[in-house]
């Protein structure tokens, strides 16, 4: 498995640490490739290997490190089939050997933007899978829609909840001008001056440069509009702390016009908070279920009536809703039922492979 990042203190990449778990109790054994390592505490059947980014290895040096663990695994213990999480590059990259040993390759791409890289790999490896169609935007004869990964059983509702939750609005994911929380805030002070006391928490933190001058310019709008003691700044979350952010508030707010579904929004909802989001992937989701009402315009002010109209909705539709919205990640999106489609996946093309007829 090539995953780009290891380390369940990643509040962004964690998750891949759950997700390289939930395949190992599948199989007898899996050798997971990285680029980066951080804090990792594996099942005995994984096994790890580093390219050396956390060692501040140049780019051409772990690209040497890279083609020598495959080299050495290829040869020391063929694995069955190859799964590449999210990098492409890694597919382009392993694919001279992967046509040498005969091991077939799956790739997961979810993403809105389709790169150069993705292209090429898709010509090169057997089979792809996505999230959902919005994920995946190039036509491909290979590509499989398998949903999302949500770790359900790890992100539950709150037992207790705080005073103001049904008011307190939460925005969790790394700060960019992607996230549009310049709109987030301004749909926020609409609010606020329509008499309703909403409240927002930011967890998050920016990873770019220019994400650092977009914090500086949304903290500037904040003190603008007025409503600095009603948004609270968390900063970066953990992985393991991510369900604690999202049962801070009733509301999720996401305005990220990113195009694939951000796992965010599946995963607030089955801590058991309403989303309020257009992205594209969930737009179209939440218009075929009925839950059209949650999905707003491009406008902070349709943001704003929409946040509105989900704070002062009746108490018994909002907690049917809830368990409504939970329900639907926990049957559609589990991470226990996209590692058993992943494996199935993966079984099909071994058996393609070495021609031997897949179980029923």
């Amino acid at each position: 498995m090539f995953n780009l990042r290891m380390d369940l203190d990643d509040p962004v990449l964690g998750f891949a640490s759950r997700w390289v778990e939930a395949i190992a109790e599948r199989v007898d054994r899996v050798t997971v490739i990285t680029m980066d390592a951080g804090r990792i505490d594996p099942p005995a059947n994984v096994t790890l290997h580093s390219a050396g980014k956390e060692r501040g290895w140049s780019e051409p040096r772990r690209a040497a490190s890279f083609y020598d663990h495959c080299l050495r695994v290829t040869r020391t213990s063929r694995p069955d089939a190859c799964f590449s999480h999210m990098i492409p590059v890694f597919s382009v990259l392993f694919a001279p050997l992967a046509r040498l040993y005969h091991i077939p390759t799956l790739l997961w791409y979810a993403h809105g933007a389709v790169p150069r890289e993705l292209r090429l790999a898709e010509r090169l490896v057997d089979r792809c899978v996505t999230s959902t169609p919005e994920g995946f935007r190039m036509q491909s004869a290979k590509l499989y829609v398998l949903q999302q990964g949500i770790d359900v059983a790890r992100l539950g509702p709150a037992h207790v909840k705080a005073p103001g939750w049904g008011h307190n609005i939460v925005s969790v994911g790394r700060i960019g001008p992607v996230k549009r929380l310049m709109e987030c805030v301004e749909a926020v002070a609409m609010v606020r001056r329509e008499g309703i006391p909403a409240t927002l928490e930011v967890f998050g933190a920016p990873a770019t440069p220019q994400d650092v001058n977009y914090e500086r310019q949304v903290r500037a709008h904040v003190r603008a509009l007025g409503i600095e003691a009603s948004v609270t700044w968390r900063g970066r979350v953990a992985f393991d702390a991510i369900a604690d952010a999202y049962r801070r508030g009733g509301i999720f707010l996401n305005l990220s016009r990113s195009g694939s579904l951000d796992k965010a929004i599946l995963e607030s909802m089955a801590c058991g908070c309403i989303p309020v989001s257009n992205n594209d992937a969930f737009a179209h989701v939440a218009r075929r279920r009925g839950w059209g009402a949650l999905v707003p315009g491009e406008s902070a002010d349709d943001a704003a009536a929409v946040l509105r109209r989900t704070i002062e909705m009746p108490d018994d539709r909002q907690r049917a809703l809830r368990v409504e919205l939970r329900d639907f990640v926990n049957s559609e999106h589990s991470l226990d039922r996209l590692a058993d489609r992943i494996l199935t996946q993966l079984a099909d093309l071994v058996c393609r492979c070495t021609g031997v007829e897949a179980p029923a």
